[in-house]
């Protein structure tokens, strides 16, 4: 009798990966997200860069380019350099004539005086409370990503403030915030160097003003800015996203 050796054969187990139900902030650097909880069950989740950021800031990173994104006037839709000279003019536009998917975007920053909106009218429907809807709040984050709402940066802050953290340094180290600062009135430049950032909602305040989440000595969430600021955007993701195992808790 010839004796035959065959390799063993392999045998291949499934293993779930369970879903994390512990309440805390936790990142995935592949998908790009950070999501939250505060009760291990109703979940956040955010990008967990700038928009157009390219890097992922971490505390005591030097700011750059790459990881603080680019700038934003209410709401043109035409990025701005966060380190760049820009363009800018002191002339108003009539942004009337726009809405979700016609959409207004213009390279020049526009320079106008405290307490005014740059378009010589008021339209609530740029950045697109008006049709209020998340599809509609989209651009310009990509897509499945929308400009959140006032009511969502409330959340965020809620559900961060209920995990007892250490609020100014950890909120910056937890949710990747690089103090981005945000462009002037007077001259376009970058304003509150190394000590400040701005994100603007998609929800207007008054009829020159926008609701903002806010970190200027504190952190402001029912903050507001004025309409000719430029500032930073940090896109929400449209449906939540539960951590897995792999996920990264931050601390």
């Amino acid at each position: 009798m010839t004796l035959v050796q065959t390799e063993p054969k392999k045998i291949y187990m499934w293993v779930e990966v369970q879903p994390i139900t512990v309440a805390w902030i936790y990142h995935n650097s592949d998908l790009w997200l950070i999501s939250l909880s505060s009760d291990g069950i109703n979940w956040i989740t955010i990008a967990d860069k700038n928009l157009w950021a390219t890097t992922v800031y971490n505390s005591g990173d030097t700011l750059s380019e790459s990881n603080c994104g680019k700038f934003y006037q209410r709401w043109n839709n035409y990025w701005f350099s966060w380190s760049w000279t820009i363009s800018s003019t002191t002339t108003k536009v009539n942004a009337s004539n726009y809405w979700p998917w016609n959409y207004y975007s213009w390279s020049s920053f526009i320079k106008v005086s405290y307490w005014w909106d740059w378009s010589t009218s008021q339209n609530d429907n740029l950045r697109w409370n008006t049709t209020d809807t998340l599809a509609a709040r989209q651009w310009p984050c990509e897509s499945w990503f929308h400009v959140p709402t006032y009511t969502e940066y409330n959340t965020l802050y809620n559900t961060y403030t209920a995990l007892w953290l250490s609020w100014v340094t950890n909120f910056i180290k937890c949710i990747k915030i690089p103090l981005a600062w945000y462009r002037d009135i007077s001259n376009a430049t970058a304003y509150n160097s190394w000590v400040a950032w701005y994100y603007f909602t998609s929800v207007p305040y008054n009829s020159t003003q926008s609701r903002a989440l806010a970190f200027d000595t504190s952190i402001i969430p029912w903050s507001y800015m004025d309409r000719w600021h430029w500032c930073s955007l940090r896109p929400f993701k449209n449906e939540s996203v539960q951590p897995r195992e792999w996920w990264t808790k931050l601390n």
